[in-house]
Formats: structure tokens, C-alpha cells, sequence
């Protein structure tokens, strides 16, 4: 009846739209050649993060691939984030939650530089890392350890959401430093 042709068509408006939209960006007449995790993996990215791709979308300004802290830097996001923190790295560092898929999608690389404010400063391990999402950039103080490292990005990345600069970053009231050299295992 009436009922059930009205469920069947409610979404007809909505449903239409979508595929409008996905025309954009898959033409329509290929998007049957394509399973649903195909297409959402061209369009979203992978979900787990390639990070050897990453690395060969990354530059580095006043550092050096071979510097110690980014060493660490490497070594906390392959093996102390797991992928739920990876994503929530990669949105603080370029406001996405997946790279692309290949090295061509990449519309810019990656910049790593080290923090300069932090590098004037007998503690470095004061400093949170900062940001630029617009320029998919994170300037990284030089931590003393792996531990600090981890405990102040992912500080960084669970508090610091804002990509829009409501606040100063001077404002922020990072993570203590006080007895930090306790935790360390």
C-alpha cells in the first residue's frame, strides 16, 4: 500500500544527490566496477596509515632525516600509536584522518622542522609540537626521549583540536614537567 511505496521512495531525493555527488568524483557509468570498499578507499584514502609512504612525502627544514628526535619521531608513530592515534595525529598535523593512496594524490609533502623557540630554551621538554594544518607541518621541539616525545604529541593530539586559532598557544597548559624524569621505564 500507500505505506510501503512511501518507505521505498522517502530517500528517492537524497539518494539521488549522493549519486550526483559521486558522479564528481567517479563517473557514474564506472562506479558498477567498483566494490564499495574500492570506491571508499579511492575517495577516503586507506584506513590503516601507509607510513613508508609518509616517509617518501616528507621534507625536512632545519633538521635532518638522520637527527635524533626524528628518529624518535618515526619510531613513536610507527610503534607507540596505535591506528586510532595515527589518525588523530594526522588531523592535528593536516585536519584529515587518512593519507591518499598514492604519492601522486599527495597535493603538498609533509614538512617536519624542528621547533626554533624550543631549541633557545634549556628544556626542550617543556615545549608541546606545533602545527600548521594548512601547510601539513609540524615543527617538533628536540625531546630528550621517546617517552617525552610520545607523552607530549599525544597530549598535543588529544587536546588540541581547534584548527582554526581561537586561542593562543601560549594559552594552552600543556602537560606538566615536573617529575617527568620519574615516569620514564
Amino acid at each position: 500500500g500507500a505505506v510501503s511505496r512511501f518507505k521505498r521512495t522517502e530517500f528517492d531525493v537524497q539518494i539521488d544527490s549522493m549519486r550526483r555527488g559521486m558522479a564528481c568524483v567517479v563517473p557514474f557509468a564506472l562506479l558498477g566496477m567498483f566494490t564499495w570498499e574500492e570506491i571508499e578507499r579511492e575517495v577516503c584514502g586507506e584506513r590503516k596509515m601507509n607510513i613508508d609512504l609518509l616517509k617518501k612525502m616528507t621534507k625536512y627544514e632545519n633538521c635532518f632525516a638522520s637527527d635524533q628526535h626524528i628518529k624518535i619521531f618515526w619510531e613513536m608513530l610507527e610503534d607507540r600509536f596505535n591506528e586510532a592515534e595515527r589518525a588523530l595525529w594526522l588531523k592535528f598535523v593536516w585536519g584529515r584522518s587518512r593519507l591518499p593512496v598514492r604519492a601522486a594524490d599527495f597535493d603538498m609533502k609533509f614538512c617536519i622542522q624542528t621547533l626554533r623557540s624550543a631549541e633557545e630554551s634549556p628544556n626542550p621538554d617543556a615545549f608541546l609540537p606545533i602545527a600548521h594544518t594548512c601547510f601539513f607541518s609540524l615543527q617538533l621541539p628536540r625531546y630528550s626521549s621517546l617517552d617525552v616525545m610520545h607523552k607530549r604529541v599525544l597530549w598535543a593530539i588529544t587536546n588540541c583540536e581547534s584548527i582554526d586559532a581561537d586561542f593562543a598557544a601560549g594559552e594552552i597548559q600543556g602537560p606538566s614537567t615536573a617529575g617527568d624524569s620519574d615516569d620514564e621505564h
